[in-house]
Formats: C-alpha cells, structure tokens, sequence
C-alpha cells in the first residue's frame, strides 16, 4: 500500500478505465474496522496489477466517491429515478436498518467487497457490509454474483445522510 493524493488516484481510475484494468475504491471512516489511522481514508484498488494506493484525510472525500462511484458501477448508480430490482432479502434487513439510522441522524456506513478485495474475507465472493456504529455489529451479505441492484438502493441512501462518520 502507497500513500497517494487524491488527484493521484482519480489519475489511477482514468488509466485503469483506459486500459480496461479491474480496478474499485473504498472510502473508509476513523471508526471504520478495516482502518488503521484515525483519519478519513479514500483507498484505490487495482488488481490487475496488485497496486492499493490511500489518501488520508480529516474530511471524508465524498464529492471524489460520487463520481468514482459513477465511473465504477455506472452514471446511473446515483439516480434514484432509474429503474432498480427490488433488493434481495439480506440487503433488505441491511436497507431497514440504513433508514432508521439516517432517521435518526446517525452517521454509517458503508461496503462493497469485490470478490479479490484485500478485506474481503469471502475471497471470489462478492461482499456487502454495514458498519452499525449503533449497534457495535457488522451486516453482512454475500453473493456469488455481482449485487448491482443491491447497492444501489445502499448507495443512495449513503450519499443523501447528513455526515459520514
């Protein structure tokens, strides 16, 4: 893992888009379990070439995680009026949870592990887990499928709670 600048990485998205390089980001909280500094962290993945660059910060880079989440799952991933499947049954309890935390006020998140992810755990599995600050807990849901229509319902409702914590 390298440290990088934020311009560094979106560099890195348009060289993998480029080059058609599997490639995919996290944004990862102070509080997030796979974080290892207390600072907001913007993670680059690119398994083609097993390069993971980290730009830390005191803010989260939540413009920057709009468009690389466009640019990774599709413009139409931020887009509540676009047709979506209903979720499967495990994001629902996930989706049930996310709404009454944004109810609340109460900052979360979230994430979406490819199935060559370095914190995946699940390895050749897709992975969707929310971090319950509440709760203390983590809700997961594996697939062997990429869950497209699952993370968008999660994603949308990311990107519209008042902070990211």
């Amino acid at each position: 893992m390298k440290e990088a600048s934020v311009e560094e990485i979106e560099n890195k998205v348009d060289d993998c888009i480029k080059n058609t390089k599997k490639w995919h980001f996290h944004i990862l909280t102070p509080s997030c379990k796979f974080n290892e500094l207390q600072k907001y962290a913007l993670f680059f993945e690119n398994p083609t070439n097993n390069e993971v660059l980290v730009s830390y910060s005191e803010e989260p880079e939540v413009e920057v995680g709009k468009e690389l989440a466009k640019k990774l799952h599709g413009d139409k991933v931020l887009d509540e009026q676009s047709e979506t499947q209903e979720p499967s049954l495990g994001v629902r309890k996930i989706l049930d949870r996310i709404k009454e935390l944004n109810a609340d006020g109460k900052a979360w998140h979230h994430h979406m592990f490819f199935p060559d992810c370095i914190f995946n755990t699940n390895r050749g599995k897709w992975t969707i887990i929310l971090e319950d600050p509440d709760r203390g807990q983590l809700l997961e849901v594996v697939s062997d499928k990429e869950p497209k229509d699952d993370l968008k319902h999660i994603e949308i409702l990311f990107y519209q709670q008042k902070r990211v914590k």
